[in-house]
């Protein structure tokens, strides 16, 4: 019997193995190998990944469909971020297929291989990658899954200044390439004495802290990722505030040239405890002007009474209505007593609608009190229309409001629906530290104010301020320039606080990020080190230059506000050609940079087209849907805090806009002229015979 079963098994090695008829590669989509009439289709990739302070583990789910009558042959061939300390590939049917882990350094010739297989070159991304490689197998006709597992220790870095310590990545496509296929991401973080939380720039993802010691991203739903790998950078725990900062020189080979750099900040668990106690002092201001009656009405009533439900006894508040004349139910915030409270809902239950639209002195009553002491003073003004009444000039009611606040209030602005003048709510919110939320016409007024609300919990940094200095404490002028955001919001629980810049020199620069940290002063010092940067944080120049473009839009908008044109309009123009040559970091104003007929216009017309694209719409749209959804753009990238290498904006239908004739990738961008991918800075003005090679 023994002799029997050897001889079957001798017989079963020497079988031969079909022929593979198609290449999987789910990070890329399938690809025949030879002629056929039809072809396998990936339906979805889910990615499920644990991922712990120094090691992780990832499951992809890869759901396959054949329409082909028989069965066919296949290969499954896969990036791997390293090289895994255990893989498994598993059938529908929870057979384990046969499968080989490809080293890295033979990586190249496997990657050549399939390339001339399936006769394209797309295998060939993934050349510098240990490559995992199951099959041939076969697939029936219908629907069925293929689950691949494998763990990994993360990389340590440590040695290298500049880079996280450790960092997960799940490799992927970064050419756009496989694109149409949904990638589904459900990531586990166990947190613990080593791990308080994790920074993903690569795509954006749903948070949640499911629990004190586990944290979860899934992807957002019904949207497709952005290109390229998923990557999670862990910050390690300390006991106030946790902090990474990463480097990228412009030119790895020359750290003398400068680069960017990027520092994240994160509360650690007891700090997030902790600032859960903190008291606000909030005052909601209400449009109840005639255009707001009805279904508007009633959600902002919600609205209101939602503010008044979420808070504590030792917190305050105050309402005010406005219209005509305003209403403030109390001369200034009280304390959040049933007594008080209960009068703030025979207020909101009586309230009506009608008159006009009285901005001014609503701002005068919700910002001239003085704040009560030890508390965070926020506002939140609401309004679907442009001022009607009292001052209507939009400089000088941000100057008015300035002016008024001298308790520094946070002023979070909510505009409903489009008859509004949008650059005045942004810039009655940035200049005051706060943000600006736009509700469209069919969105729920009560749904968009509990979102923000529910975010202004747990006040941990007020007014924080980013300082360069030396080892003795002497202030840098020059080594750190273009810090963005240029105002530093405050931190609440749940925030992560990016602040992105360009350092030069190689000495060593201490950041200083100071603040009112649980209501005292303190001083957070980390120390950035050119001399020893490292490349591969492609990310962050990518990230300062979207927010740099919000910088440049924000201030163009603002020139606006008087119907003049600012006398820096071209110098501003032609910046924001060239972040969008560069880095590949378009926006509204030069998408155009996209079509492949541009390969052949003279520069000097995108500069014309910019100018006037500019000036219709940065500067003359102050009011509509237009104005709104630039204002919407905008602060997508004043606080971008992940990756848009599709450069997702909206037109001003809104209507979402993608492009895909660029391939940003770091501090250059490739541009699709004409069927061939062009390194931008050979389309960069005097960048045509001289390119860094």
């Amino acid at each position: 019997m023994g002799l029997a079963v050897l001889a079957l098994a001798l017989l079963a090695l020497q079988s031969p193995q079909p022929e593979p008829q198609f290449l999987i590669v789910p990070q890329l989509g399938v690809a025949p190998i030879g002629a056929h009439d039809t072809l396998p289709t990936l339906s979805s990739v889910s990615a499920s990944c644990r991922v712990g302070a120094t090691s992780a583990t990832t499951r992809l789910t890869v759901a396959i469909e054949s329409a082909a009558q028989e069965p066919t042959a296949v290969v499954l061939w896969m990036p791997l971020p390293a090289a895994p300390t255990s893989t498994a590939v598993h059938g529908d049917d929870g057979a384990e297929l046969a499968h080989r882990v490809i080293a890295r350094d033979s990586a190249p010739d496997s990657a050549m291989d399939w390339a001339k297989r399936v006769a394209a070159p797309a295998p060939l991304e993934f050349a510098g990658h240990a490559l995992l490689e199951a099959g041939p197998f076969e697939l029936t006709t219908g629907s069925q899954s293929i689950v691949i597992t494998y763990e990994h220790a993360l990389p340590d870095r440590s040695a290298d200044a500049g880079r996280p310590a450790r960092v997960y990545e799940l490799p992927r496509s970064e050419t756009g390439q496989g694109f149409e296929v949904p990638w589904i991401f459900d990531v586990r973080v166990a947190l613990d004495s080593d791990l308080a939380d994790v920074f993903c720039p690569s795509h954006r993802l749903e948070r949640e802290r499911v629990a004190l010691d586990e944290l979860r991203l899934t992807s957002t739903a019904g949207r497709y990722p952005e290109p390229g790998p998923l990557v999670l950078f862990p910050i390690a725990s300390n006991d106030m505030l946790d902090t990474l900062l990463v480097a990228s020189p412009t030119l790895p080979d020359k750290p003398e040239a400068g680069g960017y750099f990027a520092l994240i900040a994160a509360p650690s668990a007891a700090v997030r405890k902790a600032a859960r106690g903190r008291a606000r002092e909030v005052t909601f201001v209400l449009d109840t002007s005639g255009s707001m009656a009805g279904k508007k009405f009633e959600q902002a009533r919600e609205a209101a009474r939602q503010v008044l439900e979420s808070l504590r006894p030792d917190e305050s508040f105050n309402l005010i209505l406005y219209a005509s004349d305003v209403q403030p139910l109390f001369a200034a915030p009280v304390a959040a007593d049933e007594k008080h409270l209960s009068e703030a809902r025979d207020f909101l239950a009586q309230a009506s609608t009608g008159g006009s639209t009285n901005i001014d002195d609503a701002l005068k009553y919700a910002l001239r009190p003085d704040a009560a002491a030890g508390k965070l003073p926020l506002v939140l003004f609401l309004t679907d229309g442009r001022p009607t009444m009292g001052v209507k000039d939009e400089r000088t009611l941000l100057a008015l409001a300035d002016e008024r606040n001298a308790a520094g209030r946070r002023l979070f602005t909510f505009g409903v629906g489009d008859d509004l003048n949008a650059p005045l709510l942004d810039g009655l919110a940035n200049r005051s530290g706060a943000s600006s939320r736009f509700v469209a016409p069919e969105e729920d007024i009560e749904l968009a104010v509990g979102e923000v609300l529910e975010r202004l919990t747990g006040g941990i940094l007020a007014r924080p301020v980013l300082r360069a200095v030396d080892e003795h404490g002497r202030e840098l002028v020059d080594a750190v320039t273009h810090v963005l955001p240029e105002h530093l919001p405050d931190m609440f629980a749940d925030d992560q606080l990016l602040v992105l810049g360009r350092y030069s020199g190689l000495a060593p620069i201490a950041l200083e990020l100071q603040g009112d940290f649980l209501g005292q002063p303190q001083t957070f010092r980390t120390t950035l080190e050119p001399a020893r940067a490292a490349g591969g944080n492609d990310y962050v120049p990518e990230l300062w230059a979207a927010r740099r473009n919000a910088a440049l839009i924000d201030t163009i908008r603002s020139a606006g506000a008087g119907g003049d044109t600012p006398a820096k309009l071209q110098q501003y123009a032609v910046e924001l050609l060239r972040l969008g040559l560069r880095f590949g970091a378009l926006t509204e104003y030069t998408a155009f940079l996209t079509l492949d007929g541009q390969a052949t216009e003279p520069q000097e017309k995108w500069l014309q087209l910019t100018l006037k694209l500019l000036t219709d719409r940065a500067l003359r749209a102050r009011v509509g849907r237009a104005a709104v959804t630039q204002s919407i753009n905008a602060g997508s990238m004043r606080q971008q805090a992940v990756l848009n290498r599709m450069n997702r904006h909206l037109d001003g239908t809104s209507h979402e806009v993608v492009l895909t004739g660029v391939i940003p990738l770091g501090d250059r961008a490739y541009f699709l002229r004409q069927g061939t991918w062009v390194d931008s800075r050979l389309l960069e003005p005097g960048a045509r015979t001289e390119v860094d090679q």
